[in-house]
């Protein structure tokens, strides 16, 4: 599960430049993942909720939801198969390169 992940989040590692940005980018991911999986009733409510969790200003915010919007539409399309929610995930660089392992549940 933890390359699918990397691999869900791969147009988003691309821009990463440094182990911050690809921490925040995979944090990003897989907030999105999980947004996917919810039911649609919930997603607006969901995706309105991080917002405000994460985002300072109002640019932040439509950026935020862009964003969001891209990484559902990316897991229905690419990864609608997969039915497992993310309940956590460790991150860590090693010699440049990242170490990822998540922990899914399945959901019905």
């Amino acid at each position: 599960m933890s390359e699918v992940i990397a691999d869900f989040a791969a147009p988003l590692l691309k821009e990463a430049d440094d182990e911050t940005s690809a921490s925040v980018a995979i944090s990003m991911a897989m907030m999105g993942w999980n947004l996917a999986v919810m039911p649609e009733d919930e997603q607006e409510d969901m995706i309105k909720e991080m917002i405000a969790k994460i985002s300072k200003t109002g640019s932040d915010a439509k950026y935020t939801e862009s964003i969001a919007r891209v990484l559902i539409s990316r897991k229905k399309e690419l990864f609608s198969h997969i039915k497992k929610l993310i309940v956590g995930y460790d991150i860590k660089f090693r010699e440049g390169k990242m170490l990822l392992n998540v922990v899914p549940t399945q959901i019905d």
